[in-house]
């Protein structure tokens, strides 16, 4: 498949993606965030569930602070 393809194909899912702000990179975070999502269950404090995800991501702890705000957001369909 070419490249042309590959957006012809998901023309109108990438758009909505845009629409949205999506930030592709993300799909690698799914898994940090269901950590959190966890974490939060057993009631462990935020800032600890932050800088534990953060480190084990590679990555600042305020980074992964805008990862989850970006991923509870609402987005329209």
């Amino acid at each position: 498949m070419k490249y042309y393809e590959l957006l012809q194909v998901n023309k109108s899912f990438i758009q909505l993606l845009k629409k949205n702000g999506v930030v592709l990179t993300d799909v690698e975070m799914i898994s940090i965030y269901e950590k959190y999502l966890q974490m939060i269950k057993t009631n462990e404090k935020r800032t600890y569930i932050m800088q534990k995800l953060a480190d084990e991501a590679g990555i600042a702890s305020r980074t992964l602070y805008v990862i989850i705000s970006r991923m509870e957001s609402e987005v329209s369909i």
